[in-house]
């Protein structure tokens, strides 16, 4: 894969998590104290990137972590090969031929992104809802403007962190369908010549 598809990855997953942990934290403190004449001068982007970037590989181990231990039952599924036969199979057809590793890696960067979504969104919706409803820094002034920001941070996060975890399941299936398809006709080619 491309080392600027990585980076690119990276950044979005690292983005999300800077998301839920800076609210987390203006829960706590409130945001008088962030420099935003600074921000704006030297650029947000610029003087946040490293930060999520490099958050974005922590955040992306954990979340590979996290979903091997807690949801096994996936690769259950008689799509997946164990998996001494999927690194096997995973390497043929990376040496096969370079538009079907370049085909197989995008599948995969899409999964990765959705993995790390809809573990990103559950947590923007629930730490976004919680600070605007009982953070004694919440910009709203009365408690149905709070109850409703908060429940409508948590059905679109929610549904986001939903949605994204279903991309996920259904993407990791047809990544394994194509790697073990991809498999079975290299050894057909590999047999017939």
């Amino acid at each position: 894969m491309r080392s600027t598809s990585y980076f690119i990855e990276l950044m979005i997953a690292g983005a999300g998590a800077t998301i839920w942990l800076a609210i987390i934290v203006v829960s706590f403190y409130g945001y008088d104290w962030i420099p935003w004449e600074y921000l704006k001068e030297a650029g947000i982007i610029i003087v946040l990137s490293p930060f999520v970037y490099v958050l974005g590989v922590i955040f992306d181990r954990f979340v590979d972590n996290f979903f091997d231990f807690y949801f096994k039952e996936n690769y259950k599924n008689p799509q997946f090969l164990p998996k001494e036969e999927y690194y096997r199979a995973r390497t043929k057809v990376y040496m096969a031929s370079d538009h079907l590793r370049d085909l197989m890696e995008y599948g995969k960067m899409r999964i990765r992104i959705c993995r790390a979504w809809s573990f990103n969104s559950f947590m923007i919706a629930f730490f976004g809802s919680l600070y605007v409803i009982a953070s004694p820094y919440t910009p709203f002034d009365s408690l149905g403007e709070q109850l409703k920001s908060g429940g409508m941070i948590l059905l679109v996060f929610g549904l986001l962190g939903f949605l994204s975890f279903r991309a996920w399941r259904i993407l990791s299936l047809k990544e394994a369908g194509f790697l073990r398809d991809q498999s079975r006709i290299l050894k057909e080619m590999k047999e017939n010549k």
